[in-house]
């Protein structure tokens, strides 16, 4: 899907920052050389990634959205192993060892990523070397828990749709939330809420072009 300028520009400002964030300080020349090599990747909620055991050459750094990571079990179940928010990499592990995709990797909400491949990463390393070293720290700070079973999260969103005429379901909604917020954080999230912190009046869950800023805003709004 095309996208204008100014989407273009949003996406690279993200880029930027994510980069840095897991990275460090990155010269402007090679930033140039990422924009001209990088591709975006779109994915909605349910779409696949990467399947386990595919062949593997290219790198993913998630800008916006959420993922899921899975493995399959000796006996041939899947089991979730993590879930991959904003700022965190998949597939590195085969730009080094060539090797398939070690998991599977889904995407539960509308995601944006950034795809990098092999020949471009390795010309990317070149010019700063602290990107594999940051990398490979990633990938054994992995390895050293990808066999611990880790209990599924926490719920992080529960939807409330009303069944009965006349309920109020924004009502329900807030009274849950109070409920909720003695444990812990919580919010409600409604759309006019949202348009009003997206500055986006009339904000429409049915609007494809405002899915990557809504995306974004949620993920602003889980790190609060």
């Amino acid at each position: 899907m095309e996208t204008s300028d100014t989407e273009q520009q949003r996406r690279r400002e993200m880029l930027v920052q994510q980069l840095r964030a897991n990275f460090g300080d990155i010269g402007r020349s090679t930033l140039r050389a990422i924009f001209d090599n990088v591709g975006w990747v779109e994915l909605g909620a349910g779409d696949v990634l990467m399947e386990q055991g595919q062949p593997g050459d290219t790198a993913y750094l998630s800008l916006s959205g959420r993922l899921r990571v899975y493995v399959k079990n000796p006996d041939g179940t899947s089991r979730m192993v993590r879930e991959l928010g904003r700022g965190e990499i998949t597939g590195e592990i085969s730009l080094y060892t060539g090797a398939p995709r070690s998991a599977t990797v889904v995407a539960i909400r509308d995601t944006l990523l950034a795809r990098i491949d092999k020949p471009h990463f390795d010309a990317l390393v070149a010019r700063n070397p602290q990107v594999s070293l940051a990398l490979t720290n990633k990938i054994i700070q992995r390895l050293r828990t990808q066999n611990v079973r880790q209990p599924l999260p926490a719920p992080v969103m529960v939807t409330v749709l009303p069944i009965t005429n006349g309920l109020d379901a924004a009502e329900l909604a807030q009274r849950l939330t109070d409920m909720l917020g003695r444990y812990g954080n919580a919010c409600c999230v409604t759309a006019d809420s949202m348009a009003a912190r997206m500055a986006q009046p009339g904000l429409s869950a049915a609007d494809a072009s405002q899915g990557e800023r809504l995306s974004a805003a949620l993920d602003e709004l889980e790190a609060e």
